[in-house]
């Protein structure tokens, strides 16, 4: 395993696992061979580690996925076990836990269940055939002998089954959704029949899985039992698969030269969508500026006016939705499989092809759709249309796994372009009227932004953060560059994009949750990129604490929403304390910044801070040159100009001393900031102190634990000091 990435190269420790002379050797052999396996499984898994995250190894990993998925079915008792340490070693969180969501897998898992539902079909078990080839592999599934030894094993497969969808709903549940959809639409296809799906015992296992939930699995209790739960997502599911067949039906009724006629309509369609409800937006607005004129007479209720404007928004809505997955169908069956056109561009894709087909020529009206899919949504962006867009962007990138960097590239721009927009999380902050003096011509109510469609955005953003950091590196260093896009200085952007209104208090550290994530999972390198980033977090998240904010806005679940964002970043704060050493001092500044920040994306004169005479004065020269302060650090942290090696590798490491000290006073005043938030939005969730509206101990332990034993113990010292550092950021 050390010197081959062939699958083979590990799995031909079954054959002596599977030996019946071993199984029955007195001296202790078959121990010997498992203890030899576990010791060759702990080196494979070493050396996967260290491969570069690409196609080649992900299309290793799933083979032996799929591998001991076999396994855990075979006869002996002894050998399932075996599998099932591999299996759970190889899905574990510190190993390659992106193959829960990894279609090949899971739909392997599928027919598995499968096969050995239809072991217990039979009554003559002598009928059935005691080998089943497993489809799209070369292995096969050897029955046992009894009928009870059959049902226990298919049972225990089936909550092994149970426990897989589990943790790939944790991870990704619209990526897994979408893998389960295209593989029932698949399966129809393939055997032209209508009733394929209804006989598939894996997918009746799957909607079970999809619509239920045990009672163990559930994050608010700590009880266990076996009693069954419906998800409350389920209708949604139901609903999107229903848009997904009537999207498919539609191209299947058309010919391939239909395509570009199609492809064109839909566009209009979608088109026409966006004009009307905008169109329809500005004439509601004046009707209302009409009636607020009007009612200075007379009051006017506009109910029946605001309800009309909501069903034809609702309308324009669900024209623009049917488009899109019309779009996506035409884009998943828009395959050719011709030898025309050698030279023509491929695109490889980044989890490898589905179940070992090779991998698919990119057609001439792909760029065109996907284009399409991604940027036309964010034209409406409203909640039901971004529903429907990551349904989409998940559908392509199952049913053409190929296309997928290209698909999510153009996903990445869309956020870039809505930061440009100024939509969602980054929308201006609107005037909001005083009380005290209001105008006749003013309405007296909240004006939150619409962050809800950002909500459902930045919620896909983190499921391929979480899976890309064990798939992708390409797609890594796309993220990273977004999160460097995303977030902004203080300093250098005075009028900070992002809104800091209280209504998208979750969203906003939602965000800069995920980015300090990733800073502190160890993916990044330690460098100049890495410091810069955990700077931006800390600067977004002084930001919003430079307003003085109302009473919430937000529904009461949503308040209870955004107050666990807040406590789950004040932990993820609070561990900042073992990361206050990691400095770029001694990185050398001439290299190029890693980890997708670019040098042509760096703002030079917001991030040097250039002055008059044409010098350089931020503290990104000081990390890179070693010959200036930080600014706000005075002269304390000023480096002393000595030509020797040693009197700068002294600077060097003062400069790291005083950079980490400065990284401490902020996480302290954050984590101050923070308390006093969330004890602040926790008296208008839950003013009377019920206990059924309060937090579980699991959840604010480190929030509770820091307000009774530290926060108490800061001195006046440390408070002016905290004042210090306030006023130099």
């Amino acid at each position: 395993v050390c010197h081959s990435i062939a699958p083979s190269a590990f799995q031909c420790i079954f054959s002596y696992l599977e030996d019946p002379g071993l199984l029955k050797d007195k001296y202790g052999l078959w121990t010997l061979m498992t203890a030899v396996g576990r010791k060759s499984f702990e080196i494979y898994v070493d050396e996967m580690k260290k491969m570069p995250k690409s196609p080649e190894r992900n299309k290793n990993l799933e083979v032996q996925c799929q591998f001991f998925m076999l396994k855990r079915t075979h006869v002996r008792a002894e050998v399932r076990e075996e599998a099932k340490l591999y299996l759970y070693s190889l899905l574990s969180k510190n190993a390659f836990p992106h193959l829960f969501c990894n279609s090949v897998v899971i739909e392997t898992l599928m027919n598995i269940i499968n096969i050995l539902s239809y072991s217990l079909n039979e009554d003559n078990l002598h009928k059935v055939t005691a080998h089943h080839r497993v489809p799209n592999t070369n292995y096969t599934i050897q029955f046992v002998d009894t009928h009870e030894k059959r049902l226990e094993l298919y049972n225990a497969f089936v909550d092994f089954g149970r426990t897989f969808i589990e943790q790939a709903l944790m991870m990704s549940p619209t990526l897994l959704k979408s893998c389960i959809q295209q593989y029932m639409l698949k399966l129809e296809q393939g055997k032209k029949i209508s009733n394929a799906a209804r006989q598939h015992k894996g997918l009746h296992v799957m909607w079970e899985y999809l619509s239920t939930y045990s009672k163990a699995a559930d994050a608010n209790t700590t009880t266990g039992g076996t009693k069954l739960y419906y998800r409350i997502d389920f209708a949604d599911y139901m609903v999107s698969l229903g848009e997904r067949c009537s999207a498919v039906g539609f191209v299947e009724g058309l010919d391939r030269n239909e395509y570009r006629k199609a492809i064109t309509e839909v566009k209009g369609q979608m088109e026409a969508a966006i004009f009307n409800r905008l169109n329809s937006l500005d004439k509601y607005k004046s009707l209302q500026q009409r009636r607020r004129r009007m009612s200075i007479v007379a009051p006017i209720s506009d109910k029946g006016s605001a309800l009309d404007f909501e069903e034809r928004i609702a309308i324009f809505d669900s024209n623009f939705r049917n488009a899109l997955f019309k779009l996506t169908a035409i884009l998943v069956h828009n395959v050719d499989d011709s030898e025309e056109n050698e030279h023509e561009l491929r695109f490889t894709a980044i989890g490898g092809a589905p179940n070992g087909t090779p991998s698919q020529k990119e057609n001439a009206l792909d760029r065109e759709m996907v284009h399409a899919m991604a940027w036309l949504p964010i034209k409406m962006f409203t909640t039901t249309v971004m529903e429907g867009a990551i349904e989409c962007w998940c559908w392509a990138i199952i049913g053409r796994p190929e296309l997928e960097l290209l698909i999510v590239e153009e996903i990445y721009k869309t956020w870039e372009k809505i930061i440009s927009d100024r939509h969602g999380l980054y929308s201006i902050d609107r005037p909001e009227p005083s009380p005290l003096a209001p105008s006749e011509k003013q309405e007296l109510k909240p004006k939150p932004p619409s962050v809800n469609p950002h909500r459902i955005f930045l919620k896909f953003i983190e499921e391929r953060v979480f899976l890309c950091m064990h798939k992708a590196d390409i797609e890594m260093e796309m993220l990273v560059d977004l999160l460097h896009k995303s977030l902004s200085l203080i300093l250098e952007n005075p009028r900070a994009p992002m809104t800091k209104h209280i209504g998208a208090v979750g969203l906003r550290f939602r965000f800069v949750y995920l980015a300090l994530y990733l800073v502190q999972s160890g993916y990044l390198a330690d460098g100049v990129s890495k410091f810069l980033l955990r700077e931006k977090i800390y600067h977004t998240a002084f930001d919003y604490f430079t307003v003085d904010h109302h009473c919430p806005t937000q529904t009461h679940n949503e308040l209870r929403s955004d107050i666990r964002t807040l406590i789950r970043f004040f932990s993820l704060v609070h561990g900042e304390k073992k990361f206050c050493n990691d400095s770029p001092a001694a990185t050398d500044g001439s290299s190029p910044i890693s980890n997708g920040l670019n040098n042509e994306a760096i703002d030079a004169v917001s991030l040097y801070g250039t002055g008059k005479n044409g010098g350089t004065s931020g503290w990104i020269n000081a990390l890179a040159s070693g010959s200036a302060a930080p600014p706000g650090l005075g002269a304390q942290s000023t480096l002393s100009r000595k030509s020797g090696t040693s009197a700068k590798n002294t600077d060097k490491s003062n400069d790291a001393r005083v950079l980490s000290r400065d990284l401490l006073k902020k996480r302290n005043l954050l984590l101050t900031l923070l308390a006093y938030e969330i004890e602040r939005l926790e008296t208008f969730h839950n003013p009377l102190g019920r206990p059924e509206l309060q937090f579980d101990q699991d959840t604010q332990s480190t929030y509770t634990n820091w307000k009774l034993y530290d926060m108490n113990g800061i001195s006046n010292k440390a408070w002016r000091e905290y004042g210090r550092v306030d006023w130099l950021i």
